[in-house]
């Protein structure tokens, strides 16, 4: 059985998310063009930067979590407080990586779900839509 995976992608007017299969290919004048298509439904071109893969992972309220999410995680053990970081798909896997400033930016959390296959998290929006919450990053 195949494998399915879902990609979310901001339209070109900026406005909303389509989500689906991913399209991307090169014009014969090198123009980069990518597209989400849903179950056989004509493809929508968006912005290549803004494409980002599902996780798998959902959080407590039934939110997707999507590469280039930026989240919440409550972190008592080390910080005493919460991380905000940015979703990223890195050696085979997902993380956060640590987005505040003032701390240790090189920090990163394996983005793991507790029970159900929920995260105890909280998206705070995305890298496309909300930049200024990237703001004090070293990303």
């Amino acid at each position: 059985m195949m494998e399915k995976y879902l990609f979310r992608g901001c339209t070109l007017d900026g406005k909303h998310w389509e989500y689906g299969s991913l399209i991307e290919w090169t014009e014969g004048d090198g123009t980069r063009r990518t597209f989400i298509a849903y179950q056989g439904l004509e493809p929508i071109e968006v912005i290549p930067e803004s494409v980002g893969i599902y996780t798998g992972l959902n959080t407590q309220d039934g939110e997707k979590v999507f590469e280039n999410d930026i989240v919440l995680i409550p972190q008592k053990e080390w910080l005493n407080g919460e991380i905000k970081g940015v979703v990223l798909y890195d050696n085979g896997g997902f993380v956060v990586r640590n987005i505040m400033s003032g701390t240790d930016n090189d920090l990163a959390w394996s983005l793991r779900p507790r029970m159900k296959g929920e995260l105890f998290t909280r998206v705070l929006g995305n890298t496309t839509f909300h930049p200024e919450l990237m703001e004090g990053s070293v990303l």
